[in-house]
């Protein structure tokens, strides 16, 4: 299955304006994901400090 696994680093992506390609945002741990309405969900060790992000959108299938 391709997707997320622990320890995969996660970075920002180049979907718009506001943030730069590629500042680290944290790290998939080790807990197994869970679903809810229809979706994965992660639980991300944070690399950055998240009380001051407004929200963090993780898409797969992009290049490295």
């Amino acid at each position: 299955e391709k997707g997320l696994r622990s320890g995969m680093r996660l970075s920002t992506a180049p979907v718009s304006d506001i943030l730069p390609a590629g500042l680290p945002v944290g790290e998939i741990s080790d807990a197994p994901p869970t679903i809810e309405d229809g979706f994965r969900v992660y639980r991300v060790l944070p690399g950055v400090d998240f009380s001051v992000m407004d929200s963090l959108l993780v898409m797969t299938g992009g290049r490295p």
